[in-house]
């Protein structure tokens, strides 16, 4: 079409290009010309989706091992729910085999809360009562993933207890938040993924390049002769 740069871009039929391609391109056009089609986000939205999902550097098998795995996703991905100040209607959660097996599998279960919820308690047991009993002893798993959807804004759900029998629970969520940001992640958790470190299954990160340009204590070092 005769354009090799920036400037034919600009310069070139806004219609045109349009019929030939998308809106999109249209208003690359029109902000070459200085028109504003494509506003800046000075907020991120909310995500609508949060996983946690990672490859076993060791395969399990055994339910309790799932239980392990479940107790520290389902913490971590209700921390990152809290985060964004928000609630979960829908939990779902997976296990599965090497794809590269002849007898590759996957076990997936869906479940929906009585309520929208962040209380990593609750997803825990909901997703190792729902996805445990269909765990096969004879397969050998090398991935499993929890991921929450169909969120709400914490505050648009405040409950009232009409009995006056708990007027404050616990909220071992928020607890659990408090502790780990000042103390570290690993420093307390729920049942089995509290106080152990160097679990058998965790992903290898022995190659891990350094994180300079996020993380304090990985910072670059200069050295003078």
């Amino acid at each position: 079409m005769g354009i090799h740069t920036a400037a034919d871009l600009r310069d070139t039929d806004a219609v045109r290009i349009r019929s030939r391609f998308s809106v999109v391109m249209e208003r690359t056009v029109q902000e070459l010309r200085g028109i504003d089609c494509l506003p800046l986000e000075e907020e991120r939205a909310d995500k609508e989706q949060i996983q946690f999902s990672r490859s076993f550097s060791t395969p399990i098998s055994t339910v309790v091992e799932l239980e392990e795995v479940l107790s520290v996703y389902t913490q971590r991905a209700s921390a990152r729910l809290r985060q964004q100040g928000s609630l979960a209607r829908l939990m779902r959660c997976y296990a599965s085999t090497s794809p590269f097996q002849d007898n590759h599998t996957t076990h997936a279960v869906s479940l929906a809360f009585p309520n929208p919820t962040d209380d990593p308690v609750e997803m825990y047991r909901a997703a190792i009562t729902a996805l445990g009993p269909q765990l096969d002893s004879t397969q050998r798993y090398v991935r499993v993933g929890v991921s929450l959807h169909e969120f709400s804004p914490t505050d648009s759900h405040a409950t009232l207890d009409i009995f006056g029998t708990d007027p404050t629970p616990f909220a071992a969520g928020a607890v659990l938040d408090s502790i780990t940001a000042r103390y570290g992640p690993e420093t307390l958790g729920l049942g089995l993924a509290g106080l152990k470190t160097n679990r058998a299954w965790t992903m290898r990160r022995e190659m891990v390049s350094p994180r300079a340009t996020t993380h304090w204590d990985e910072l670059a070092t200069v050295k003078a002769n």
